[in-house]
């Protein structure tokens, strides 16, 4: 294989790194898992819009 070619095919798969990395870090939930603390519960509740829990938009 040509050296032009095996660089090319090393950017390329090195980019393709980049951009898989990069999606998956802005995917990534920090907060998965964790529960919302009580006054943000009640702060929630008040708000006059309806919120659907993500549980709730998965069985749809």
């Amino acid at each position: 294989m040509p050296k032009t070619a095996l660089k090319d095919k090393k950017l390329d798969n090195l980019i393709r790194w980049t951009i898989v990395e990069t999606v998956q870090e802005v995917l990534r939930d920090p907060d998965l898992g964790l529960e919302l603390q009580e006054w943000a519960q009640k702060r929630l509740k008040k708000h006059p819009k309806k919120f659907i829990s993500l549980g709730e938009i998965t069985k749809k």
